[in-house]
């Protein structure tokens, strides 16, 4: 049951307001953020429980996603995972011998690793090159990129 809800609020994500996409997006990146890039859709194409994702079109001509994070969710993590604890163990969902603790510290990290979008576009990149140096790759496509994200905070 547990996992059936968690399942359906991760699919049944609402995209934030232009307004707030706006706001988000100018206190990541300063009031002419729009000057980034040729083209930006503001509908984004994918949304999910922490996060929304933007085609964008960069100045040189890069086409890219841009990882717009809900405000908010990076600093309710702790409360979040301790009012679940909480549920868990008062509603008697815990099975014998798991460790509740170990298992809500190793969500919270891996939580905050999740919102932490600046360390994901350094790994992206890394991974890229890595992609690039390898004999596996076979298509030396310049045009793809690691893209952007904004309010993922990190560093």
């Amino acid at each position: 049951p547990l996992a059936k809800a968690l399942e359906r609020v991760r699919t049944e994500a609402n995209v934030m307001p232009k307004w707030q996409l706006e706001q988000v997006m100018s206190s990541s990146f300063g009031s002419l953020w729009r000057d980034l890039f040729l083209d930006f859709d503001m509908d984004a194409v994918a949304a999910a429980s922490i996060g929304q994702v933007h085609q964008a079109t960069t100045k040189q001509g890069k086409q890219v996603a841009v990882k717009v994070q809900y405000p908010g969710v990076a600093d309710s993590v702790e409360a979040d995972m301790a009012n679940l604890q909480r549920l868990l163990t008062l509603g008697a969902f815990v099975p014998k011998g798991l460790f509740l603790e170990r298992v809500i510290n190793t969500a919270k990290e891996e939580l905050r690793l999740e919102c932490d979008y600046k360390r994901e576009a350094k790994n992206q990149i890394l991974f890229r090159s890595s992609l690039m140096k390898s004999s596996l790759w076979c298509n030396n496509n310049d045009n793809a990129g690691a893209g952007a994200g904004a309010g993922g905070g990190g560093g």
